[in-house]
């Protein structure tokens, strides 16, 4: 079990949610999972600055990337 204090601390070092059991007696476990998807529901890829001649066809990441900018920001 995670303590609350230890709750705090992973969230300060950049976890985004810890969920305790009060969390799940509150919420329940739909309450859970509609909250992670909430958190998880925004655009990415608005990192429009690479040159697409320089990327290496190999970088998954980076194309990865570059595909999500063209549907997310065009």
């Amino acid at each position: 079990m995670i303590l609350p204090h230890e709750i705090m601390e992973l969230q300060d070092y950049g976890v985004a949610k810890i969920f305790s059991p009060d969390d799940g007696r509150e919420m329940g476990l739909q309450g859970m999972i509609n909250l992670i998807l909430e958190m998880s529901d925004f655009p990415v890829g608005n990192v429009t600055s690479a040159d697409l001649k320089k990327i290496p066809l190999k970088d998954r990441k980076i194309l990865g990337k570059m595909i999500s900018a063209a549907e997310n920001f065009s």
